[in-house]
């Protein structure tokens, strides 16, 4: 395995590497896989479309400041271009967002208030619900309802869970179904309410 801890050429020079017939700027290693295609598979290639934690000492080596925990995504579009992208974690508790374009890194930081002010408004926000009903037996109930409902979004907030705009993305594909009969006819219109629909399933998976 190239550059393994075992490995006599980890700390080769480039030119070194070359002249043993290797690549200079090997940075993975080299497995012999012996009818284990199926298993090692998912391993050494990164699911596209879905988040992923890792932990890798080369995070923190790279970058003063830098943890060995990131999160990481591989968005690949139909045309199976694809782009890596990188959450890393700070030890000041802040994170930097990482991608590469054209062969160079960019590093984007993340706004820490932005986040805090988000969290402030879940978690303290003042909402008023108006509810109605015919009879004052019904009104009860639907206060009662509501107020479990509340209670519900309060623990589940606390603890870290917030339902937000999933439950809309859920809900939106039977809306699109419903116009394929006002657009039957026209092709450019059935294309793009498929792109639509594969649009907001996307985060479900």
């Amino acid at each position: 395995m190239l550059k393994f801890k075992r490995c006599n050429l980890r700390g080769a020079s480039p030119r070194k590497l070359v002249s043993l017939k290797e690549e200079a700027s090997e940075m993975g290693c080299y497995l012999i896989v012996n009818g284990l295609e199926r298993d090692i598979r998912p391993i050494i290639m990164s699911k596209r479309n879905y988040p992923m934690s890792t932990v890798r000492s080369s995070f923190s080596e790279k970058r003063e400041g830098y943890t060995d925990k990131a999160v990481v995504i591989r968005c690949v579009r139909a045309d199976q271009t694809s782009l890596t992208v990188k959450l890393h974690y700070l030890r000041n508790g802040s994170a930097r967002l990482g991608f590469w374009i054209q062969g160079r890194e960019y590093m984007l930081p993340v706004e820490k208030e932005k986040l805090s002010e988000r969290i402030a408004k879940l978690s303290g926000g003042v909402a008023v619900i108006q509810v109605g009903a015919q009879t004052e037996t019904e009104l009860k109930e639907k206060k009662l309802r509501v107020e479990d409902a509340l209670n519900a979004t309060k623990a589940a907030v606390e603890e870290g869970i917030v339902v937000g705009g999933g439950c809309t993305l859920l809900r939106l594909p039977s809306k699109v179904d419903a116009t394929k009969s006002y657009s039957a006819g026209n092709h450019r219109t059935c294309g793009n309410r498929t792109s639509l629909r594969k649009c907001i399933n996307l985060p479900v998976y």
